[in-house]
C-alpha cells in the first residue's frame, strides 16, 4: 500500500512503524529516565520541603531559647538590681548604727567627762575648805599667841581676808 500522491508518497507501513517505535522509545524513555528523573525531581523537592520545615522548627526553637534565654537574663538583671540595693540599704543601716554608736558614745565620754570634772571640784572645794580651816586654825593660834591690840587685830583680819581671797582666785 503506497500511495504516491504527487511528490510526495507516503509509505504506511513505515509510517506506521515509525509511530511504533516512537511509542516504544516514549514508554522505554518514561520508564527508565522521565519517571527516575521525575522520583528524583520529587524526593529532591520533599528533601527542600523537610528541610524547610527543618529550618523553620529549628528557627522557632532558637526563637523559644532566645526569649527563654532573654527572661533569664531580665531576671537575673533584677535580681542584681535587688541585690545592689540590698547592699545599699544594709550600708545605710550600718552607717546609722556606727552613727548612732558613735553619738552614744560621745555623750558617754562627755558625761564621764562631766562627772570627771564635778569630782574634781569637789575635791578641789574639799581641798579649799582644809586650807582654809588650816588659815583659820593658823590665825586663831597668832591671836592666841600674842595679844593684839586693835590695829594688830585689824591688820590681821585684812591679812586673813587677802589670804581668803588668793584661795579662792
Amino acid at each position: 500500500m503506497s500511495g504516491e500522491v504527487g511528490l510526495v508518497s507516503i509509505r504506511w507501513w513505515e509510517l506506521i512503524a515509525q509511530i511504533f517505535n516512537t511509542v516504544i522509545l516514549f514508554l522505554a524513555l518514561r520508564h527508565f529516565l522521565f519517571k527516575p528523573v521525575n522520583n528524583l525531581m520529587q524526593r529532591r523537592k520533599d528533601e527542600i520541603s523537610q528541610n524547610l520545615k527543618d529550618a523553620e522548627k529549628a528557627k522557632l526553637e532558637a526563637n523559644e531559647l532566645k526569649a527563654i534565654y532573654q527572661q533569664k537574663i531580665d531576671a537575673a538583671q533584677e535580681e542584681s538590681h535587688q541585690i545592689v540595693k540590698e547592699a545599699v540599704r544594709k550600708g545605710e543601716n550600718r552607717r546609722e548604727e556606727i552613727l548612732q554608736q558613735a553619738q552614744e558614745e560621745s555623750k558617754r565620754m562627755i558625761k564621764n567627762a562631766q562627772l570627771e570634772i564635778s569630782r574634781e571640784k569637789e575635791k578641789a572645794i574639799e581641798e579649799l575648805k582644809d586650807d582654809i580651816i588650816e588659815i583659820s586654825l593658823a590665825a586663831a593660834s597668832m591671836i592666841i599667841q600674842k595679844k593684839l591690840d586693835q590695829e594688830s587685830h585689824e591688820k590681821l583680819i585684812e591679812q586673813y581676808i587677802e589670804e581668803m581671797g588668793d584661795v579662792h582666785v
